[in-house]
């Protein structure tokens, strides 16, 4: 909501977007992004996450509405698994990469992707699809790992890591995110037939929005170490007693607990499109971080508290819902992770 609202402010009171919007001849905007947007709630409901990634309501409205420009807000998971072995930036993924999702949630993505192109072809309605790396900031159901991990930091309770938290991931906070998509609105590079009518095997129409772009030696994180950023800006600050005993508290909050089913390695995505269009972000990670961690201070424990039925305790958990059998299972594709961590060190 926090996005569609900053979007739509742009929308509405910006006359250059209406420029770019007349000069093409679309008449409106529109969105998609009441969507199901985590890995895990996947892997344990694949229906509900199939049903709102593909399209989900938003495809009746879009038969009567063929001259607006849909954008369908898609996620860096559709390329699949980057390997550690990876270089940036030659092997980092762009736009026109084959999609090779593993899990449902990007599966369903994926799948999202091929609806909204489909309606090009069949009703001429142009389409942008934008490919983000992971979202935080202020307001963020605390599901999520920043947001759930801050929560749980500011109430002095571990953060449940799954394996061995070396899986890396890139962020991008969430003022950034809104002004890659006022880009969007606004380019004249992006509103033309070329670029929005039709993808053409090239990946015209899609973006990625990431941290990753050129020059940006600082855009990797691993779980671990996003961990220990939250425990530096929450639980040590300026303690000079405890920046000595660091680790102490490290051992204190972190805890280790059996992997998710298909948890990704990594995800290196090249933002240099974006950067052609003169996007770069703002904040860096640790800004973000300290500019989200004083949100909730203020607002974590008592913002969510009007919804029905919702109660922090039982968002604040990891997702373990295993048989025995698939506990063996997970422990099996554990031990070939880690060997996949052995062998990059060794490198």
């Amino acid at each position: 909501n926090q996005h569609r609202n900053h979007i739509n402010q742009h929308i509405n009171n910006h006359t250059n977007h209406i420029n770019n919007i007349n000069i093409n001849n679309i008449n409106n905007v529109k969105n998609h992004i009441k969507i199901k947007n985590n890995s895990n709630n996947s892997n344990s409901n694949s229906n509900s996450n199939t049903g709102s990634n593909t399209g989900g309501g938003c495809v009746e409205e879009i038969k009567t509405a063929r001259k607006h420009l849909f954008i369908h807000v898609s996620t860096d998971e559709v390329y699949g698994e980057s390997l550690l072995s990876d270089k940036w930036p030659e092997d980092a993924k762009k736009e026109d990469n084959a999609l090779l999702p593993r899990n449902p949630y990007s599966a369903s993505k994926a799948s999202g992707e091929q609806v909204a192109c489909s309606f090009f072809n069949s009703y001429n309605l142009p389409v942008i699809i934008t490919r983000a790396n992971n979202i935080y900031g202020e307001r963020q159901f605390p599901e999520k790992l920043i947001s759930k991990f801050i929560q749980l930091l500011l109430n002095k309770k571990e953060l449940c890591i799954y394996g061995n938290g070396c899986n890396l991931r890139s962020y991008v906070y969430t003022a950034d995110l809104c002004d890659a998509y006022d880009i969007l609105l606004h380019s004249k590079n992006v509103f033309n037939n070329n670029n929005i009518n039709g993808d053409n095997g090239k990946g015209n129409n899609i973006y990625n929005i990431s941290q990753n772009y050129r020059n940006n030696n600082e855009f990797e994180f691993s779980n671990v170490q996003v961990s220990k950023l939250l425990i530096d800006i929450i639980i040590i600050g300026n303690d000079k007693d405890r920046i000595l005993n660091k680790d102490k508290y490290y051992n204190k909050y972190l805890k280790f607990v059996i992997d998710r089913a298909s948890n990704d390695l990594r995800y290196l995505i090249s933002g240099d499109k974006m950067a052609k269009l003169g996007w770069k972000p703002k904040h860096s990670f640790k800004e973000g971080l300290i500019k989200t961690v004083e949100w909730y201070k203020k607002y974590g424990n008592t913002y969510w508290n009007d919804k029905e039925n919702f109660r922090m305790e039982n968002i604040l958990v990891p997702h373990i819902k295993s048989n025995i059998f698939q506990l063996e299972k997970q422990c099996e594709k554990q031990s070939q992770t880690d060997n996949r961590y052995k062998e990059k060190e060794k490198e």
